[in-house]
Parts: structure tokens; C-alpha cells; sequence
């Protein structure tokens, strides 16, 4: 009975996210041509995330076991709730079902290996007794997850090699004025989606770029070579040492996730249920720690755009479609302006 009402609590929570993403986004549909349409989506997107993390937080605590089928429920609910909104937006042309398993796909290739990581500890303390070992099976899975991560993260995003000669020129030019390997690029996003961003990925072996299609479909070659440098200039920052770093980091993570909690089942056991909440503070702060310095590097990454285009105004002019057509807005506050990476 008891476990009956607690899985009717966790689906009821896990609704209301949706409930409140389709609500408020049918508000905000009909107001397509309105001048403060990027400040009211980034209104409603905060407050979306206060229930959203608040509904997380209620299922963990009132869940149990229910609370890993609630989370899933919670982001499936959030992605068909904003499904009208993002059609209505022209941000997706394709139906709810195609929407869902894109966001899924994107999901797994963004987080599914930071989630996997968090969640590891608690996958070891699940186990049987007599298969606890074979737990240690997780640190190749992951080590290989971490390995191949550009790639699996470009593949499930529908990626493909750019082309287009009058563009391929242009980043050819630059890539030549920075002195540097070309790292590959890539157009991110399929068909019936709109994906409006840019992304660098440092590599020892295997740098890469990812270009969005809507950013390669609604800017100038001129302005994409100029978003092109900015994303270079992040291969730039990261010299192989700090790449060798990082993935040393990662790598001991790994580790730990796995063997942390076999030492303590092994040590003290009744202590073991404070290992998952342990590990949670200690990756979440990693991550604040290796993000400490994300506005200096955006910032120094505009002013290196601006030197490898030759031009500052392409890059301005870039930046500033990029804004327009990402509904981002032109007002901040002071506290999202402070913690702003751009």
C-alpha cells in the first residue's frame, strides 16, 4: 500500500515540471514578434528550472528506488511540455516523438557520462554481495566513455563534415594566420531541429569544432569563419599538457567512483549509504573548480577571433546574430550577468 501511494506521488511530481514547461510556453507562443521575447524565455526558463530542481529534489527524498524512473519522467515530461513552444518558435519543425528522441539522444551524448559517473557509487552499493566485484567492469566502460567522448557527443548530434567551398576558404585562412593544426569541423544538428551554438573540443590527437546548422544557415561565411576563430581559440587554450591533465582527473575519478565504495563496504559498512552523498559533493565541486575561469577564456577568445578575422566588426556582427536568432537576451541582471560565461 505504502509503495503503491509513494509511486503515485513520484509520477504526480514528476508531471508537474511538463505541466508548467507547456503552460507557461503557451503564454509566451502567441508572442513570436514580441521585442522582449528573448528576456520573457529566459524568465520562464528560470523558473523552470527552480520546479524542475525542486521536483528533482521531492523525488529523491520521497522516491526510494521509484526516484530513477522519476527522474527520467521528470526530463521526458519537460521536453513534451516545450515541445509546442519550441514548434511555435520554428526551433523544430519535425513531430513530438522525433523531438523526444533527439533531446534523449543529446542528453546521453552532453550528461550520460557525467550521470553515469555520479550515479557509479550507487551502482556498486546495489550490487549483490556475491557479484560486488564484478562492478569493477565500470571503469572500462567508463574510461572508454571518457575516451571517445567528442565523437560520441558529434554522432549524437547528427554531425557531419562541413562543407561549402566559400566557407571552407575562410577557415582555412584563419586556421593558417593561428599556426596551428585544423581541428575537424563538423555541422551539428539534423534535419527538423535548429541547433543555434558552437562548440570547441580539445583533443591531443583529434581536435574538433562543431558549428550548429542554423548558425552555418543564418549567418554570413564571413561571420561563421569569425565564430569558427572564437571556437579555435579555445583548441588554442588547452595545450597538451592541461589536455593530459584533465583527462588524468577524469581518469582518477573514474577510479575512485568504483573503488571508494568496495573499500568502505569492506571497512565500514555502516557507513557506506554516506558514500553516494560524499561523492556528489566532491564531483559537483570538481566541476565548479574546473570552471572557475570559463568568462576570462570567453573573453580572451572574442579578442583572438577578432586578430585571427582581421576584422573586428565581423566578429561584433557575429556575436550579435548569434544573440538575435538564439533568443538571448540584450538585458541582464546583475547575478546572471556575473555568472554568465559569455
Amino acid at each position: 500500500m505504502l509503495s503503491s501511494v509513494r509511486v503515485l506521488i513520484v509520477a504526480i511530481v514528476a508531471l508537474v515540471p511538463g505541466i508548467a514547461a507547456w503552460w507557461t510556453g503557451r503564454r509566451i507562443s502567441g508572442r513570436a514578434t514580441d521585442p522582449v521575447l528573448p528576456e520573457l524565455l529566459f524568465a520562464r526558463s528560470q523558473r523552470l528550472v527552480n520546479i524542475s530542481t525542486t521536483a528533482f529534489v521531492a523525488t529523491a527524498f520521497v522516491g526510494g528506488r521509484h526516484a530513477y524512473w522519476g527522474a527520467l519522467l521528470i526530463t521526458a515530461s519537460m521536453i513534451v511540455g516545450g515541445y509546442p513552444l519550441r514548434r511555435a518558435l520554428g526551433l523544430e519543425t519535425d513531430g513530438v516523438v522525433r523531438h523526444l528522441w533527439r533531446s534523449a539522444k543529446s542528453i546521453v551524448g552532453g550528461l550520460g557520462f557525467w550521470l553515469l559517473l555520479l550515479v557509479t557509487p550507487e551502482i556498486v552499493l546495489a550490487l549483490d554481495p556475491r557479484y560486488r566485484l564484478f562492478s569493477l567492469l565500470l571503469i572500462p566502460i567508463l574510461l572508454a566513455w571518457e575516451h571517445w567522448y567528442p565523437r560520441l557527443w558529434l554522432w549524437l548530434h547528427d554531425s557531419q563534415p562541413l562543407s561549402g567551398d566559400e566557407l571552407l576558404t575562410r577557415i582555412d585562412a584563419i586556421v593558417a594566420r593561428a599556426g596551428i593544426v585544423a581541428p575537424r569541423v563538423y555541422r551539428i544538428g539534423g534535419t527538423g531541429t535548429r541547433f543555434m551554438n558552437a562548440l570547441a573540443f580539445p583533443s591531443v590527437q583529434h581536435p574538433s569544432i562543431g558549428l550548429g546548422n542554423a548558425l552555418v544557415e543564418l549567418l554570413e561565411p564571413d561571420e561563421v569563419a569569425a565564430i569558427y576563430a572564437h571556437e579555435l581559440s579555445h583548441i588554442e587554450q588547452y595545450s597538451r599538457r592541461k589536455i593530459r591533465r584533465l583527462q588524468a582527473l577524469n581518469r582518477a575519478q573514474i577510479v575512485i567512483a568504483v573503488v571508494a565504495p568496495l573499500i568502505v563496504l569492506k571497512v565500514a559498512p555502516s557507513s557506506a549509504f554516506l558514500v553516494p552523498w560524499l561523492w556528489l559533493a566532491a564531483l559537483v565541486g570538481t566541476m565548479i573548480w574546473r570552471s572557475r575561469q570559463r568568462k576570462a577564456q570567453e573573453t580572451e577568445s572574442d579578442a583572438r577571433a577578432a586578430a585571427l578575422c582581421g576584422d573586428p566588426e565581423v566578429v561584433v556582427r557575429a556575436l550579435i546574430k548569434v544573440h538575435v536568432h538564439g533568443f538571448i537576451p540584450r538585458r541582464w541582471s546583475v547575478d546572471p550577468d556575473l555568472a554568465a560565461g559569455h
